[in-house]
């Protein structure tokens, strides 16, 4: 008996010339002249694809398949016509699967996985009776991992979003929030984003005017910014300033707004305290912010375009006269680099619109001395809300350090002399550090700023005479004298002032003379240092809380002892200490020290003493 007309068609392909030359009278399926017309129908069909193609045909699933097929899968071992219902396998599973229509599926391959889609369709009989199905697999494995790594990504930026100091959030074109980042979600303390209503997170007239500007923009397609009275977790109102971006779609129809939320609640106290100062003319010295930064205070008059100083006795120096008419704004911001007036004068803009800005200026004094500035600007409304006036700050980028004593005890008792000089050092403008030996103090002699060592001993002791080489070999770094409380010998003294004592006083010395004594032997102070812009900055934006929390930090303390002191839990320190190590770049404790610097060490110093 000659091969039906299907067989015959075969032929042309390695895979089919398998099927045709095998003795299958001995198989399951029986010898090719019996086959089903459907089945070699679909053979025929099969195996010139350039696709991974198979055939499970019968209830045992007899496997047919094409070159692509067993190049795809090497590992496999295909045999044509093998029952492959029973073999536990996720390529077949994926095979017989009984719905028609496409899917995805993992299939691994030498160990390897990769992900396949699997598109079916019935076969049927001659009978017309549904016998087996046709699938048609494609390698996505590419584009899977493609997904995985934009998922990946996405993960990562939302995890980097929750981490920004500044909140972030999205909403729909009505105002409702979609989405806020954690640190918005703290701040605000909400809990659960689908049960919140725009109403509950801010003040109603507020609300009503951020819908007006969204409406207005929305027809522009213009990003905006405006300050928005907001209810915290506390229930307390906190002034923030809130920037708007459209996000369009493909025909450029706004279909949600995001944007960013910063505190701002301290340029409105700043704005009030402005307003107080403008009617107390008669201060006599700057205003010195909390980093030590001297600072300069100024106001502009809306109408008339004059700029006049808060502190007049200050004004000479930054080309404000104390005498005479108020300068010209214009004429006023010839002072600064050119680069920088004109955005400096869109700064005077954006403050009468109600829009705080802080920015760095190069400020050329009438001397020609050049002052690196830290500029804040925020608008004054009058009682009617009416924006008449424009306050700013210059807060200098240079500061002068301060002197330092580091006081070592080896007297060890503790009188009424002892208090005395104590006093004579407190009123001396100087900061002082105490040691209980030499040993302590040489711990961290190489971290201390250059500074007067005063040595309290009940004489030359022992200690004092064995650390006198350590003395003689700094003491351009670290002058020092002694204070002692016996009499000492001439010897003694002689001993102390050839290894570099500056003096030597005895405990009938009065306060008067320590004090001269004392500021005769000061080192020059420091040359003026330069603050980093960014670590200035960085700083200011840590919250009252993160603040509280470094100053623990700093202190010593432990998480433990730190929520003690502020009421807290453990774990929220935790939270605040994580957070404020991200704001400011911190790896570590001692990165933070590092990183926080002289300049902010000296201030906890300042409040702790």
């Amino acid at each position: 008996m000659s091969a039906p007309p299907y067989a015959l068609a075969l032929e042309a392909y390695p895979e089919g010339q398998r099927i045709l030359i095998r003795d299958w009278s001995q198989h399951a399926m029986g010898s090719l002249e019996t086959w089903d017309e459907g089945l070699l129908a679909a053979l025929s069909n099969l195996l010139p694809l350039p696709l991974p193609a198979a055939i499970l045909w019968g209830s045992a699933g007899r496997l047919f398949f094409n070159g692509a097929f067993e190049k795809a899968f090497p590992d496999r071992r295909l045999v044509q016509g093998q029952a492959v219902g029973e073999i536990s396998d996720p390529l077949w599973k994926a095979l017989i699967r009984h719905q028609a229509g496409a899917g995805e599926t993992m299939i691994p391959i030498n160990g390897t996985p990769e992900w396949w889609q699997v598109m079916q369709s019935p076969l049927s009989d001659r009978d017309g009776q549904i016998k087996g199905r046709l699938n048609l697999l494609v390698n996505i494995s590419a584009r899977k991992l493609a997904e995985q790594a934009v998922k990946a990504s996405e993960e990562t930026l939302l995890t980097l979003m929750d981490q920004r100091p500044r909140f972030l959030w999205r909403s729909d074109p009505s105002g409702r929030p979609v989405w806020i980042n954690r640190l918005g979600r703290q701040f605000l303390g909400i809990e659960r984003l689908e049960t919140v209503e725009p109403a509950k997170l801010m003040l109603a007239p507020d609300l009503a005017v951020m819908v007006a500007e969204m409406h207005e923009h929305t027809s522009r397609r213009q990003a905006f910014e405006m300050q928005v009275r907001v209810r915290t977790k506390d229930q307390t109102t906190r002034w923030c300033l809130l920037h708007f971006t459209p996000l369009t779609d493909a025909k450029g129809r706004i279909h949600a707004w995001s944007g960013t939320g910063t505190d701002i609640h301290h340029w409105h106290e700043a704005a009030t305290a402005a307003s107080t100062f403008l009617t107390e003319r008669g201060a006599e010295r700057s205003p010195v912010d909390r980093y030590g930064r001297e600072q300069f205070g100024w106001i502009v008059d809306v109408e008339t375009g004059r700029v006049r100083a808060l502190n007049p006795q200050a004004g000479d120096d930054w080309g404000l006269p104390r005498d005479g008419p108020p300068e010209l704004w214009a004429d006023w911001l010839m002072h600064l680099a050119p680069e920088q007036r004109e955005r400096a004068d869109d700064a005077l803009g954006r403050a009468v619109e109600g829009l705080p800005l802080e920015d760095v200026w190069t400020f050329t004094t009438a001397a020609g001395v050049e002052r690196h500035v830290h500029m804040m600007s925020f608008a004054i409304p009058d009682a009617d809300g009416v924006v008449r006036q424009i306050g700013g700050v210059f807060s200098l980028l240079q500061r002068r350090m301060e002197q330092r004593v580091y006081l070592i005890n080896l007297a060890g008792k503790v009188d009424q002399g002892y208090f005395a000089k104590e006093r004579a050092l407190a009123t001396l403008e100087v900061r002082v550090r105490r040691f209980d030996s030499f040993e302590a103090f040489a711990v961290v002699q190489q971290d201390l700023r250059r500074g007067l060592i005063v040595i309290r001993a009940e004489r030359a002791c022992a200690a004092l005479k064995t650390a006198l080489p350590m003395l003689s070999q700094n003491r351009e770094r670290f002058p020092w004298l002694v204070l002692a409380q016996q009499q000492v010998s001439m010897a003694d003294i002689v001993d102390m002032m050839r290894h570099g004592a500056t003096t030597v006083l005895s405990a009938k010395t009065d306060r008067a003379e320590i004090r001269a004594a004392i500021r005769a032997a000061l080192p020059p102070r420091d040359p003026i240092a330069q603050v980093p812009v960014e670590q200035i900055d960085r700083l200011e934006s840590l919250s009252l809380r993160e603040r509280q929390v470094l100053d623990g930090l700093l202190a010593g303390g432990t998480n433990k002892v730190i929520a003690a002191n502020l009421n807290l839990s453990p774990r929220t320190v935790e939270t605040h200490r994580a957070h404020l190590m991200d704001r400011l770049g911190a790896r570590s404790l001692a990165d933070l020290m590092r990183i926080v610097g002289p300049q902010y060490l000296a201030i906890h110093a300042k409040r702790a003493g």
